[in-house]
């Protein structure tokens, strides 16, 4: 007899499985490479039904920067590890990613971030989840300008019959598979002749750990059963200069929300997602991301107020990002190599 079950739309499928530790080794290897005009952001575009969303005014993510002087050529891209089965006489398909693109959140299925390189002193780290297919819950943002976008966990409908064990309601109001951690992923991350390798966690999936190896310039390959996918090496980017923000109206009842610094060259993009409160959970947020040469940018009021429930906005901070995008049978990979600003409103 098969199990049934009914969902709950309100909280987020991947806090379900939170925390968790995996190995990494270093190794010496000899056959090894390397790695827009904002207009007013207040002017928001809404969809005519909310109810039912559809595509915004501006749905594209960020394209990928005009200078690229310091990533280096698909040649330097590290040599794909060899993760087949020896029995497997399939070769896997090899995919390399792309400098400054970014993936839609309704097709991603994995983000991979290295952070704390630029830190004094040094912190780097490494933290990846990958999942066999995208999140259900997510749909197109409710609202956008040319810097940020908003969604909205306002599902279209209620799943009439109720969904197998292995199954949740989608954001659509239809039975949809549950992502799956890829267990058998793992991920070499590449510093000129050295290479360290992080294996996924036998239990919850994630690759994470402290990096060994020493600079700032990193390539990276993540493979799984039938899928390799190569990203090519870049540096790492540096603090923003002069970062500061400022709220306007209160934590509790928020108007608009500006970040500003001191513009560096092109190729890196200023970057913040801001959650809703977390006594409300729930996969609703907005996040900005505009390209480091603009110096500035604004979160609008209308994008504010859905988060600033129960006990009021929590602003997470600014990242200084390069990004990077690999789509794949199964979806679309991000790979984000920041710098973490945790950054004061003014209160």
């Amino acid at each position: 007899m098969t199990t049934k079950r009914w969902m709950v739309l309100t909280a987020w499928p991947f806090l379900a499985a939170m925390g968790c530790s995996t190995s990494s080794s270093s190794t010496s290897e000899t056959d090894t490479g390397g790695a827009n005009d904002t207009s007013d952001p207040a002017e928001v575009t809404v969809p005519a039904d909310t109810s039912d969303v559809g595509d915004p005014a501006d749905t594209s993510e960020v394209s990928a920067p005009s200078d690229t002087s310091d990533v280096l050529e698909p040649e330097d891209v590290p040599s794909p590890a060899d993760t087949t089965d020896p029995g497997d006489t399939t070769e896997p398909v090899t995919t390399i990613a792309t400098p400054g693109a970014r993936c839609e959140l309704k097709d991603r299925i994995g983000v991979i971030e290295l952070s704390g390189v630029t830190d004094e002193p040094p912190f780097p780290y490494l933290v990846a989840t990958l999942n066999d297919r995208p999140n259900p819950w997510y749909g197109e943002p409710a609202l956008t300008t040319d810097a940020c976008r908003h969604h909205a966990f306002k599902p279209t409908g209620i799943c009439e019959d109720s969904c197998e064990l292995d199954e949740t309601c989608s954001i659509d109001g239809e039975c949809a598979p549950l992502p799956l951690r890829l267990k058998a992923a793992t991920l070499r991350l590449v510093a000129g002749e050295e290479s360290q390798t992080f294996t996924a966690d036998a239990e919850l999936g994630y690759l994470e750990g402290a990096i060994t190896l020493q600079g700032k310039t990193f390539g990276l390959e993540v493979s799984w059963p039938g899928q390799v996918v190569s990203f090519p090496a870049a540096e790492a980017p540096a603090a923003l200069p002069q970062l500061a923000g400022s709220l306007a109206g209160s934590y509790d009842a928020p108007e608009k929300v500006t970040i500003t610094w001191t513009p560096v060259a092109a190729g890196t993009h200023a970057y913040t997602l801001i959650p809703v409160n977390h006594h409300a959970a729930g996969p609703t947020f907005t996040e900005c991301a505009v390209d480091a040469s603009l110096g500035s940018f604004e979160v609008p009021e209308a994008m504010l107020t859905p988060l600033a429930v129960s006990t009021g906005l929590e602003f997470q901070g600014v990242e200084h990002v390069r990004f990077a995008a690999a789509e794949t049978p199964e979806g679309c990979v991000e790979l984000r190599f920041l710098t973490r600003h945790y950054l004061s409103l003014g209160f």
